[in-house]
């Protein structure tokens, strides 16, 4: 279904934006055109659904609102705190002559308009109450905004009959919506089409395999939720978990797997799913190693001297500080804070995600803090005490197109390659108010990555970062050399947060799992606890210790053991393993690649 808006008044419609020089902006999206969030357009419509109909829930306190099963027909189309609705409303975006208006002169449809604040009691105006607030001006023409509201199909027929005769009374008399409406703001037109039939899936054929690359492309703004440490912020993840990219899939694949096909895929231990990254395109993503340092004066990928943005490169120190700390065995002492080669400044850890390209790039999504407030469906006035902010991850903010890039394995490759019939999923809270549409693509793994091929390039690394070393000292590297070339060196990188058994240590758990002995050799990891939202229980989840995603490890072991190393980087390591724990990476390139700032 679309809706139609063709403003007749000025808007204002706050707590989108925060702005240096009004008390109040309007909203606006990251290209700066101005649009109708879709809570907006979503809690106008349910207040005259309210006034309307039948309906008894009147206010926004979750307490006073409906409990399943006696909910009524606002709390079942709409939803409530408790219980998601079936509607799902987009924002509204400027369409037609207006757009190219905005797109030529972006500033001449926005204006400032002061205003004081009045004493009731006194009728007089209150000291130091002056505000200046940003308004869409009124256009003669119009300014025409569309929307899209999905999930119609799934009202059964007495909320169809409800929710059109909401739309027929509308579409006689107009809406308000947003803020200022008892002096003419955000007074609209309205209008609405039917949708006929669904699209078909698209059949892109991915051959059968036991694992695939997934690529979501958001289309609008998402949040995943994380540790809720503030009762009025809602923080938000920068990468899609595991979990949440599973169940968003599984939901869309239940449409068309059969039974034994989506436990499989989805309920079984043999499958595997990892989080999904920030990227461009289909190229892999993965964490920053913890041991990667850069310039502190000049951060960033890329050795750039000159121009607005310069950066010294990022080099990685996990063979290095090993070399050092066996020098160190020896007796031969070297200091461990570095400096940079470009400016003598320190190196100093660096954070984020990287695209694994030949030269890796930094990929940081842009975040944004926006603040909503509950509105009282009888008062039609702002709650008290419901003022509430949440961090956004907005694509629209970004210059490059921003892609979430992850891995899938199972053994049952034919359910696997079935995927590719999805082509949107929404992700994340606030699915139902215009956030978390993603386009979804299935690709083949990329075969050319060999574990052998990895850890014979890490072996060489080493034995040339330890005879650089050893010629600075004036040492002998041939003894040293052969000293190293009695054990076996690999890398351990977690590309997710790793949960191990209690009465266990990583060199135990590890050696038990390649079934041989292993000796940890050197370490850059930290702790970190894991929560979120159980959707099906509507509960937060047990906050829960593993070690950090970015940790990395150097082990040595007397014999090589590859097939359990390529069996552990498909079924990953440790407890947890449907939720997306455990994903790691032996000999990443990153460690041997990076010896160097680049």
């Amino acid at each position: 279904m679309e809706i139609t808006l063709t403003l007749k008044t000025s808007l204002s419609i706050g707590g989108y934006l925060s702005s240096l020089f009004f008390d109040k902006a309007t909203a606006r999206d990251g290209k700066g055109l101005p649009l109708i969030p879709a809570s907006a357009i979503k809690g106008a419509l349910r207040i005259e659904f309210v006034r309307l109909s039948s309906s008894t829930c009147k206010s926004p306190k979750p307490e006073e609102m409906c409990e399943e099963p006696n909910l009524c027909l606002a709390c079942r189309i709409f939803g409530n705190p408790a219980r998601e609705g079936k509607l799902r409303f987009s924002n509204a975006r400027l369409t037609g002559e207006g757009l190219e208006v905005f797109k030529t002169y972006p500033s001449l449809a926005y204006e400032g308009r002061y205003g004081v604040t009045i004493s009731r009691r006194l009728r007089t105006a209150k000291e130091k109450r002056l505000f200046i607030e940003e308004v869409l001006k009124y256009f003669p023409e119009g300014l025409v905004f569309k929307a899209n509201i999905d999930g119609f199909e799934k009202l059964d027929e007495e909320e169809k009959e409800q929710f059109v005769s909401l739309l027929e009374f509308l579409k006689k008399v107009g809406i308000s919506i947003g803020g200022r409406k008892t002096v003419g703001y955000g007074r609209f037109a309205f209008d609405y089409s039917l949708q006929e039939g669904e699209t078909k899936p698209i059949q892109r054929n991915i051959p059968a395999s036991n694992s695939c690359v997934v690529v979501f492309k958001p289309l609008e703004p998402f949040r995943v939720s994380y540790i809720k440490a503030r009762e009025y912020f809602l923080p938000s993840l920068s990468y899609i978990p595991a979990p949440t990219a599973k169940g968003a899939l599984a939901f869309r694949a239940r449409e068309f797997l059969t039974s034994d096909e989506f436990k499989s895929l989805f309920l079984s231990p043999h499958s595997f799913f990892t989080p999904l990254y920030p990227s461009s395109g289909r190229a892999p993503a993965f964490p920053i190693p913890l041991s990667a340092r850069t310039c502190k004066a000049c951060k960033g990928f890329g050795i750039q001297l000159g121009g607005e943005k310069p950066s010294h490169g990022v080099k990685d120190i996990l063979l290095e500080t090993f070399l050092i700390s066996k020098l160190a065995e020896d007796g031969i002492l070297l200091p461990k804070e570095e400096k940079c080669p470009y400016c003598g400044s320190s190196l100093v850890p660096i954070e984020g995600y990287f695209r694994d390209e030949a030269t890796p790039v930094k990929v940081e999504p842009s975040l944004r803090i926006t603040t909503k407030l509950a509105v009282n469906r009888k008062t039609l006035t702002s709650e008290e005490g419901m003022l509430y902010s949440y961090a956004l991850v907005d694509p629209s903010l970004e210059e490059e197109e921003t892609t979430f890039v992850g891995m899938v394995f199972s053994k049952d490759g034919n359910s696997l390659g079935k995927l590719d019939n999805i082509r949107e999923v929404y992700v994340g809270g606030g699915r139902s108010r215009g956030m978390g549409k993603m386009e979804v693509s299935i690709h083949p793994p990329n075969l050319s990555d060999d574990i052998e091929e990895r850890c014979r390039r890490l072996k060489d690394a080493l034995e040339r970062k330890a005879e650089e070393i050893c010629s600075d000292l004036g040492l002998e590297g041939e003894k040293f050399k052969e000293k190293l070339s009695q054990r076996f060196y690999f890398s351990l990188t977690l590309l997710s947060p790793l949960v191990l058994p209690s009465d266990m240590d990583l060199e135990e758990y590890l050696g038990s799992q390649l079934k041989e002995e292993v000796k940890l050799e050197c370490a850059f990891a930290k702790l970190t606890y894991l929560g979120g939202f159980n959707e099906a229980t509507k509960m937060r989840k047990w906050l829960m210790p593993a070690i950090s995603q970015g940790s990395c490890f150097l082990f040595s072991t007397s014999k090589v053991a590859l097939e359990e190393m390529e069996r552990l980087e498909r079924e990953g390591m440790g407890l947890y393993k449907f939720t997306g724990c455990g994903w790691v990476r032996f000999s990443l390139p990153f460690h041997y690649e990076l010896l160097e700032p680049k």
